[in-house]
């Protein structure tokens, strides 16, 4: 897990990992490219705000910083880093 926010418009391998996971858990929502657009973002905010990771994402402000990546992996018992 990156010890960094993943935030709009980073170009990172990181950013890859996050949209794998997001697609491992809802299906092919998002293109893995390592670019965090407006979808990536959407989907980050889609999270942050349900119910299933609102107690520990740290609030909804579509950055996928610790908080809500490790609450992401708690919640679903996985992780996908490197």
């Amino acid at each position: 897990m990156p010890e960094y926010n993943l935030s709009y418009g980073m170009n990172d391998f990181c950013v890859t990992s996050w949209q794998r996971q997001i697609n491992r858990r809802y299906g092919q929502v998002l293109t893995v490219d390592g670019i965090y657009g407006p979808r990536t973002r959407d989907w980050t905010t889609r999270i942050q705000g349900s119910q299933q990771y609102s107690w520990c994402a740290g609030g909804v402000d579509g950055i996928a910083g610790p908080k809500t990546i490790s609450c992401f992996e708690h919640v679903n018992g996985y992780t996908e880093w490197g």
